[in-house]
């Protein structure tokens, strides 16, 4: 019996399938159960402030910008085209909770298999912690999102250039999103010197300096003063 569910070639996409709907049901519960936060109100309203050019952020005399923009920037976007409001930040985290649980499988499948991919997204759905955060309008879900996409992209075997480049960039956006993702950006590099040798990993950092050298330019000397001078000794 088991070894036929295994050579049925639609079996992992049904445990798949069975795994999503889990995820998406108790998602859609304590969305509703859960009780807002200061830190999801914080990111919301100034999120939706700083997309819709109220404030900017860094702004001198305006809201305080204690986290990386994007993290503000990403929940902010999702309000402007579809309305402001905890709930318009929660059916946005879901979504990219579910878009993140489809880089894992992804990546799984793709290094290991349909079946083990099944299980992994399997291990995330059945973990009630792990659902209550995708649930909540709060920075650890995009970031979630943008390492398991950048992983899917630039990781595992047969990676071309431009999947390394297009990971570097993704890397760069987590950090962008929460500032202690700035080790992994560091990590990945060095991952591609190993895997691909050190001229790929030189042109791989440079879409993601390029992105961080960017936004820091745009919101200097504010972001410097606000985000990384705390992490000083």
């Amino acid at each position: 019996m088991i070894t036929k569910i295994r050579q049925n070639r639609f079996a992992p996409y049904a445990a798949l399938t069975a795994s999503l709907l889990l995820f998406l049901g108790q998602a859609l519960v304590y969305m509703r159960q859960l009780p807002s936060t200061l830190d999801e109100g914080n990111y919301l309203y100034k999120g939706y402030l700083f997309v819709t050019g109220v404030i900017r952020p860094f702004e001198p005399y305006g809201v305080w910008t204690n986290k990386m923009p994007f993290a503000f920037l990403i929940p902010g976007s999702a309000q402007a085209l579809f309305g402001p409001g905890l709930l318009t930040g929660r059916l946005f985290a879901i979504f990219l909770g579910l878009l993140t649980l489809y880089a894992l499988w992804h990546f799984v499948r793709r290094e290991s298999g349909p079946w083990w991919a099944a299980a992994a997204v399997a291990v995330v759905a059945v973990n009630p912690g792990v659902v209550r955060m995708y649930t909540q309008a709060l920075s650890e879900g995009p970031v979630a999102l943008l390492l398991m996409g950048a992983v899917a992209v630039g990781v595992g075997r047969g990676r071309r250039l431009w999947h390394l480049l297009a990971a570097s960039f993704i890397f760069a956006a987590a950090v962008l999103t929460r500032e202690n993702m700035l080790p992994v950006f560091g990590l990945y590099l060095f991952y591609i010197i190993f895997e691909h040798g050190w001229k790929k990993a030189l042109l791989a950092s440079i879409p993601g300096l390029l992105l961080l050298a960017a936004v820091h330019a745009i919101f200097w000397p504010d972001i410097v003063t606000n985000i990384w001078m705390p992490w000083l000794p």
